[in-house]
């Protein structure tokens, strides 16, 4: 369970170092009147990638429904991505604006995931394991006697 922990708290802070670049350089994108746009679709790709990798480990270690559902969607959308290319108005909304939403929501679902995963140890830690309780070494001294 420790380990789950170190690498949702590994996934979430590249998670977040990623969405903070991309805010970064769609901000100069838009300053610099687009000429910029590749490093922000560079930081897309990686964050992207990086999300992709994580909904699918993430998804088999936990078996988790929604992460499956956020994999088979990126694969959609990527499709999707390719097919409506050509046509400028799509394009801007499926390359900007559903991207920044689905990353977001990700980013919050595996914040989400760490901080009850969080909770789960914390819980788990301060309940003493009956196998370990020093009463029943006492009681089994007795017994003994």
């Amino acid at each position: 369970m420790k380990i789950q922990k170190m690498l949702l708290s590994i996934d979430v802070v590249v998670q977040l170092i990623l969405l903070i670049f991309l805010a970064g350089t769609i901000l100069m994108s838009v300053l610099s009147m687009g000429k910029t746009i590749l490093l922000t679709g560079l930081i897309f790709f990686f964050l992207g990638l990086w999300q992709l990798g994580s909904g699918i480990f993430f998804g088999l270690i936990w078996n988790d429904r929604k992460r499956g559902e956020y994999v088979m969607n990126s694969f959609i959308y990527i499709w999707a991505l390719v097919i409506l290319s050509s046509f400028a108005p799509l394009f801007i909304i499926f390359f900007l604006i559903f991207p920044i939403r689905t990353s977001v929501w990700y980013f919050q679902y595996s914040k989400n995931d760490l901080e009850k995963l969080k909770l789960e140890i914390e819980n788990w830690i301060g309940k003493e394991d009956i196998l370990d309780s020093d009463e029943l070494l006492e009681r089994r001294m007795i017994l003994d006697l």
